[in-house]
């Protein structure tokens, strides 16, 4: 399907799929009697195509990526669809670890714009809709998939899966998703199906019991992290973590994570299950295969550090449970560092609270504002005096900066960081786009 014209730029990707949608209106109710209208005119891709699908409020992209690696790494042919993407929308069409090329994806979103008058597909159900027919067309072994927001009528909840992972429920999309937590945890539970597995590791008060109850309804056998699966640290350096799982599939020690964080422990248990999981679905992993995957695991955007000397890290954490990690990772992995935050904002957040949970882990803060073009259209960051005066009420006396344009916010806080101290680049993914595609381009 692939032609020889010139490649497209990640904006003519974008706008292509946008030929065929719509951007998505934060207050709309979702349809999922419309995705499968998008389904079948492209004949329906996700009929016995095998499918984990990931589902919760965080951890979701690292956790598809622990699983499409290790099965990767079994001999399987896997696809991996996962968001946002950081640098193009190919990044969202993985077969084999491998992007789709970009004119591919040209055709086939020009393609499947003369297909849906009457539909009206958001963007995100479009990108969705692509995806599972380039792995169908692609032949793979499984697809790893990625929820969107929610679950019950999230436009991946068409898919027929192996395995259901939970990877928690937080207070992100509240206000989209019924307005309280057992509401949100209601709607991620709604990728539970009869008879599937289940792996959650949804732990809190209320929430949990939501899973449990969606899984019993259905008959669906369910294994909990912190009940059926403990996962302990054992060392943990800025290089990464070597932990222990105990759970259904034995007691695990000396497993290593170069992906760093305790949050990102939680997501390999997780992951490691659910492969564990696929073994009874026709799919085996041999142990010492997955434990050197996993040992293997990057994620982009996520913890990532970029230079040294000052280091740089850059992390997409936007929301509180995010946030919360971040905090947490930051106190365990970089101890008495000074420490220089670039700080960016959407602007629907709960701004006091978002900054709250990591303002008292910088010395100084750099606020900025990103623009992009996103699944809900062209969008730009929360203004930067918002950002400045959040910060002044929570932490009055820190040296807070304002700085527009990224890149110069980013080149503003390696000017204020000596060399043993730490610039971290946080707060929204699209921040960290423009930031990281800059520094790995140079």
């Amino acid at each position: 399907m692939t032609d020889t014209g010139p490649e497209p730029t990640p904006r003519e990707l974008y706008d292509a799929v946008l030929a065929s949608s719509r951007p998505r209106h934060w207050d709309e109710e979702f349809e999922l009697d419309r995705v499968r209208r998008l389904m079948a005119v492209l004949g329906d891709p996700q009929r016995g195509l095998p499918v984990v699908h990931v589902g919760g409020t965080a951890g979701k992209g690292s956790t598809a990526r622990m699983i499409a690696d290790m099965l990767r790494a079994g001999g399987y042919r896997v696809g991996l669809a996962t968001k946002p993407h950081l640098r193009s929308l190919t990044e969202r069409f993985l077969v084999d670890g491998r992007p789709i090329d970009p004119r591919e994806l040209l055709q086939r979103a020009r393609h499947l714009a003369g297909l849906v008058d009457g539909i009206g597909p958001t963007w995100f159900e479009s990108v969705s809709a692509l995806a599972l027919r380039y792995f169908a067309d692609s032949a793979v072994d499984v697809a790893v998939v990625e929820v969107g927001m929610g679950g019950t009528t999230d436009a991946t909840n068409v898919v027929e899966p192996l395995v259901s992972v939970i990877t928690n429920v937080g207070d992100d999309h509240v206000e989209h998703l019924g307005g309280s937590l057992l509401t949100v945890a209601r709607h991620k539970a709604g990728i539970i199906r009869p008879g599937v597995p289940v792996v959650s590791g949804v732990t809190g008060p209320g929430v949990a019991e939501v899973v449990r109850e969606r899984a019993a309804a259905v008959a669906a056998p369910l294994v909990e992290l912190g009940r059926d699966l403990i996962a302990e640290i054992e060392s943990a350096t800025a290089d990464g973590t070597r932990w222990r799982l105990s759970g259904p599939g034995g007691d695990r020690s000396g497993l290593w994570l170069r992906a760093r964080g305790a949050h990102q422990v939680r997501n390999a248990a997780l992951a490691v299950t659910a492969v564990d999981a696929l073994a009874a679905r026709g799919l085996p992993v041999a142990e010492p295969v997955w434990r050197a995957a996993l040992a293997a695991v990057t994620v982009p955007g996520r913890l990532e550090t970029l230079r040294r000397s000052p280091e740089v890290v850059v992390d997409g954490a936007h929301c509180p449970p995010k946030l919360e990690a971040l905090a947490q990772a930051l106190d365990e992995l970089y101890p008495g560092r000074r420490r220089i935050g670039v700080l960016a904002l959407a602007p629907g957040r709960d701004g006091r609270r978002s900054l709250g949970l990591v303002a008292g882990r910088f010395d100084a803060v750099v606020a900025t504002r990103y623009r992009a073009h996103t699944e809900f259209g062209a969008i730009s960051g929360r203004p930067t005096p918002e950002i400045a005066r959040v910060l002044d009420g929570l932490r009055p006396g820190l040296p807070v900066h304002e700085e527009p344009d990224p890149w110069a916010a980013y080149r503003l806080a390696l000017s204020l960081a000596g060399p043993d101290d730490l610039v971290c680049v946080t707060g929204s993914f699209n921040l960290v786009a423009e930031v990281r595609n800059r520094l790995t381009a140079d």
